[in-house]
């Protein structure tokens, strides 16, 4: 029985997608849109993701906060946190990912999805996150500080992509 529970999962499966494909659905977008070369580029963009600080932004410990003072305590965090990150730099110092979802889904559960990734494939890191849902696709940016905790950098790759897709 287990054998034919699982086949029949995998049908299901198999129509899913097929669905998808043929009337052409939107799907989940996980994309890596840049990302900073030293503290002045990293303060820019969490000023942008954050709107000058009128959006609300989680940090990787579920902690939210607004405002402009908000915005230079979480970058001087990320400025002195770890090995410390010049104003510009020559290598990347953290990256830039969006995810984006269908217009129409609720912004609840992307929220909820966007954290569960973040936990899930970044953990290792410092990160932040801000909800968009401005624009017809609703969408989260989430900036993450390359170095991770342990040392190691995050150095994203197609593969990575992949995984941070499905993951999504």
């Amino acid at each position: 029985t287990q054998r034919l529970s699982l086949h029949a999962q995998a049908g299901a499966v198999r129509q899913r997608i097929k669905a998808i494909v043929m009337r052409n659905a939107p799907q989940v977008m996980v994309k890596v849109t840049g990302g900073g070369r030293g503290m002045a580029a990293i303060a820019a963009h969490l000023r942008y993701i954050a709107k000058a600080g009128r959006l609300p932004i989680e940090d990787d410990r579920g902690s939210v906060r607004e405002g402009k003072e908000a915005l230079r305590a979480i970058a001087d965090q990320w400025r002195l946190g770890g090995t410390r990150i010049p104003e510009v730099s020559e290598r990347r110092e953290a990256f830039n990912i969006m995810l984006s979802m269908p217009a129409g889904t609720d912004a609840i559960a992307l929220r909820q999805a966007a954290r569960e990734f973040a936990k899930a494939e970044l953990a290792n890191h410092r990160y932040v996150m801000v909800q968009h849902t401005h624009q017809a696709n609703p969408h989260v940016h989430i900036s993450v500080r390359a170095e991770g905790r342990d040392g190691s950098r995050l150095n994203p790759r197609k593969e990575d992509l992949r995984r941070w897709r499905e993951t999504f």
